[in-house]
């Protein structure tokens, strides 16, 4: 199994090379350049902490990823373990989208100030994507307990 899951390792690594290199190098020159626009402070520091908490539930999912992966080469996937690993990932996935919705009034006046909609879009596009990755993690989960509830009957029943 360990061959079936290299490339999502690898996808995984290169997700979690991105994120950083976000935190790292854009996230600054970001609020730097909301700075130098001289937006409200108060929408300012909304927005960076908005920022970096998604990218810190951004790692979070990344590293429950990486351990369903592992508990899939141990063929271990319909576990409690699993369904608790996929229930992290729904909230962490519903959590993003909550703050970029609470971010969205800082989004909204950085266009004002540039005239764009382009920022507005991606803010849409990055809560309906939080809410994918939750739902998306719920069926998993449900399927996951379906599966060990059947399990655990059969077991009864035999």
């Amino acid at each position: 199994m360990k061959k079936l899951t290299m490339f999502l390792r690898f996808s995984l690594l290169c997700l979690f090379v991105g994120l950083t290199f976000f935190c790292v190098y854009m996230f600054p020159s970001l609020i730097t350049y909301l700075i130098q626009i001289e937006m409200n402070v108060a929408l300012i520091i909304l927005f960076g902490i908005g920022i970096y908490g998604s990218g810190i539930f951004s790692y979070g999912i990344i590293l429950m990823a990486w351990r369903l992966l592992k508990q899939i080469d141990e063929n271990e996937i319909f576990t409690v373990k699993t369904v608790s690993f996929f229930k992290w990932i729904k909230i962490s996935g519903s959590t993003i989208s909550i703050i970029y919705a609470v971010v969205i009034p800082s989004v909204i006046a950085l266009t004002m100030n540039e005239g764009q909609t382009g920022p507005i879009v991606v803010d849409v596009f990055l809560i309906i994507l939080g809410l994918s990755i939750s739902v998306f993690a719920n069926v998993l989960e449900h399927i996951c307990l379906n599966v060990l509830n059947s399990d655990s009957k059969g077991a009864i029943k035999a």
